[in-house]
Order: C-alpha cells, then structure tokens, then sequence
C-alpha cells in the first residue's frame, strides 16, 4: 500500500514478471518534486514531506514517489523480459488491494486478446514481397497500423466505421 490521500483514497502499487525472473523492491523514496526524486536516486538525501505540507496557491498536496525495482536475469546470455504494473485505487486497503489483483490478472488477459487481434489482422493484411527495399516494407506496415489504430467501429450515434483523425472540436 502506497499510502491514503487526503480525500480517503488508499492507493496500492504492485509488478509482476511475466517470466518468472528475480524481483524485488528495494527501499522506496518521497518528495514533493521530480528533482528532489532524482536526487535521491543519486544517493542525496532528501527531507520527507511534511503530512500537511501543501502548495499555498492551490492547497494542493502533491507527492512524487520512486519504487526502485532489482530485476535479476538469468545466464551469461541477454535476457528479456516484461513487467505487469499496476496502480489501483479504492476507498478502502481492501478494495484497492481487490482492485490492484483485478487489474494484475485482466493485463495477461488483454494481451492474449490483443495478440489474437494482431494474428487476425496480419493474416488478411496486404503485406510486400519480393525485393522491395527494407523502408518500403516498415512504411506499408507502419501505414497499415497507423489506419488500425485511428478507425473505430461503430459507436452511439455513428453507424458505421469511422475515422478518428478526422474528428475536430471547434
């Protein structure tokens, strides 16, 4: 658990690897600023905010927090591998606990679902062959992929495919 906020809420932080590496949490830091933080990834020590420490224009308690992590890799080898992090809030240790597990399972969930989008896609998607120059290949994949990212399905009041790059707010 991270802490309570001043209007109730607990908020709790948490990762996972996905390959079952070495990870551990090493000793946590607090400061109102980014280079107060910084400095103390440097080894400088920094004061910890006061409780009732505020900003006095807007009354506003802002905090900034580092969660250094140690991943081990295994072997002599490069090794890779993925983290899962989550940050969950609630009104209560429990809930944002219940929520943090929620949210922790649900990423392994959406990145299959995701992947199979992908295959999906790729599976129908023109794609170059031949000897085309490297960059022409990216640039069609990039192209394709820029096109999935910005058209969106049916939604409301829009019956069909639509074009979020051409959405304008005026």
């Amino acid at each position: 658990m991270l802490g309570l906020a001043s209007e109730g809420d607990v908020f709790v932080h948490g990762a996972r690897t996905t390959s079952g590496s070495m990870f551990a949490w090493e000793e946590m830091g607090g400061a109102v600023k980014l280079d107060d933080i910084s400095a103390w990834a440097r080894g400088v020590r920094v004061p910890q905010p006061a409780i009732t420490q505020r900003q006095p224009d807007t009354g506003w308690q802002l905090r900034s927090l580092a969660l250094p992590c140690k991943l081990t890799l295994g072997g002599t080898a490069p090794s890779t591998t993925s983290l899962h992090v989550v940050l969950a809030r609630g009104f209560s240790q429990d809930q944002a606990l219940q929520r943090w597990h929620q949210g922790i399972e649900a990423i392994t969930e959406a990145e299959s679902r995701h992947g199979a989008d992908d295959e999906a896609f790729w599976q129908q998607a023109p794609q170059l062959a031949g000897d085309w120059p490297e960059y022409w290949r990216l640039g069609f994949v990039y192209d394709f992929e820029t096109l999935r990212t910005v058209m969106h399905p049916p939604v409301g009041l829009i019956p069909h495919v639509f074009d979020g790059m051409q959405i304008q707010v005026t």
